[in-house]
């Protein structure tokens, strides 16, 4: 049989009040009874002082213990005489008092209380062993001990256990009341404690079933509480990632369909003889491929990115040759640009960073590309490598146009491209610095996008030196 939790949490509440009740039940037991025992000690141990000092008296008076040898009425009298518990009050003396000779002993308490002498032999009333005696209190007149007066213990089904046992019994019952009470108000409790993982259960239900507009209502600030407000971010997070997917998918369908569209387009024409197949025209067929293939493998290069450093083959890179070559490579494609490139702020000393060294060229291709394809001709780029504490910190700087400072923080988005100015005549599918980023992370880095003194754009990358943290 499978319990729920809101049965599990009621059986541990409960289970912890029995504990507690038990214990209550017990620790009450313990200290009644022996309260009450010190108690009775107490008690009795004042009767027989009063006492003995009475008998003391009358012992110096009558200088022996032959007066009292076999007196039971004497003896009640001196005792009822001794304290007000015994039925008379302290300080008359004993032949001023009344002698109610009829009055059984039970009801002057006399019962269990002997004399002995000094050799420990009865004088009056019924002798009791020691192993009896509850207290033996000394009888000392002049400073001797002349007798002893014994309290037998009292007998098991004496009032003062009757009493005991009342006493016992009620602190049991109190105990079973509270643990019925704790009972009717566990399962209320159980409940209420439950309900925000109940909650958070129906609310995930509607999540995994593509609700992603599920939210929970924070109502506490506790554990719950903020497991509810990490729910309610991941529901977000989740919303924002479908609405990222659809949005790519949208976009990476526009950007496939335009090549197709233009390669049937041209097919048609040649196949119906609008257009003849010459060189021009396969030329043309084969630039829509060129760039269909360009989108594809941009694609294929950020999907494995996006594995992050599972995908990677780390090692030690030098990135100030790393800029150095990729710089030399994109000699040709410079020129026929007109733009200039300055490579003064590249170290000459080699730095090592840790690292893909194939990812990170194909990372700073990109940005150079990106900078290439959109500086207006006659520019000038910037690449340039520092230390910032354990980063290398790689500058790429271009001259105008620029990007409008709101747009900045999408540049990393996938698919996005900054209208007019570096739109979609000068190629490319807007991957570019969406690869860089998913490079970058993978490395454990950073990167941002800011306005460049010159007038252009400013990438800057940020990758740490040691990053054998990111490989686990």
């Amino acid at each position: 049989m499978r319990f729920g939790i809101t049965a599990k949490l009621f059986g541990a509440i409960l289970i912890t009040n029995i504990v507690m009740a038990v214990a209550f039940g017990i620790a009450i037991h313990v200290s009644t009874t022996n309260r009450f025992r010190d108690y009775i000690q107490e008690r009795e141990h004042r009767r027989l002082l009063a006492i003995s000092q009475v008998l003391a008296t009358e012992y110096s008076a009558q200088g022996s213990w032959k007066f009292l040898h076999g007196d039971d009425e004497h003896w009640r009298d001196l005792i009822r005489h001794s304290s007000p518990e015994f039925g008379g009050p302290r300080g008359r003396p004993p032949q001023q008092a009344a002698r109610p000779s009829s009055l059984p002993g039970r009801r002057l308490g006399l019962e269990g209380l002997s004399l002995e002498d000094q050799q420990h032999e009865p004088v009056v009333g019924q002798p009791i062993a020691d192993s009896d005696a509850l207290l033996v209190q000394p009888v000392v007149s002049g400073g001797v001990t002349v007798g002893w007066i014994k309290r037998q213990r009292p007998p098991p089904g004496g009032p003062d256990s009757r009493f005991l046992e009342e006493l016992r019994n009620t602190g049991w019952v109190i105990a079973g009341v509270a643990l019925l009470l704790a009972a009717f108000a566990a399962l209320p409790m159980a409940r209420r404690l439950i309900a925000p993982i109940r909650r958070l259960e129906a609310a995930t239900l509607r999540l995994s079933t593509g609700d992603f507009t599920s939210a929970v209502e924070v109502t506490s600030q506790d554990e719950l509480g903020r497991l509810t407000q990490e729910f309610n971010h991941l529901s977000a997070s989740l919303r924002d990632a479908e609405d990222r997917r659809r949005g790519f998918l949208a976009d990476v369908s526009h950007e496939l369909r335009t090549p197709l569209t233009i390669l049937r387009g041209e097919l048609d024409a040649i196949h119906e003889g609008v257009l003849a197949a010459t060189p021009e025209a396969i030329e043309s067929l084969r630039g829509e491929v060129a760039k269909l293939e360009h989108l594809i493998n941009d694609l294929y290069d950020l999907a494995v990115a996006d594995l992050g450093p599972a995908a990677y083959q780390f090692g030690d890179v030098d990135v100030a040759a790393l800029l150095s070559q990729a710089a030399a490579a994109f000699s040709e494609r410079l020129a026929a640009r007109k733009l200039a490139i300055d490579v003064t702020g590249i170290p000459s000393d080699p730095v090592i960073a840790r690292g893909d060294s194939r990812r990170l060229v194909q990372m700073v291709n990109n940005l150079l590309e990106n900078s290439v394809r959109y500086t207006d001709p006659g520019g000038r780029i910037v690449l340039a490598l520092r230390h910032d504490g354990d980063d290398a910190v790689i500058d790429v700087m271009d001259s105008a146009p620029g990007v409008p400072q709101d747009l900045l923080g999408k540049l990393f988005d996938r698919l996005f491209r900054v209208e007019p100015s570096r739109s979609r005549e000068f190629g490319g599918a807007g991957l570019g610095l969406a690869l860089c980023r998913s490079i970058v992370h993978a490395h454990g880095g950073s990167i941002v996008a800011r306005a460049a003194p010159l007038g252009g754009l400013w990438i800057q990358v940020s990758i740490p030196r040691d990053a054998r943290g990111d490989e686990a």
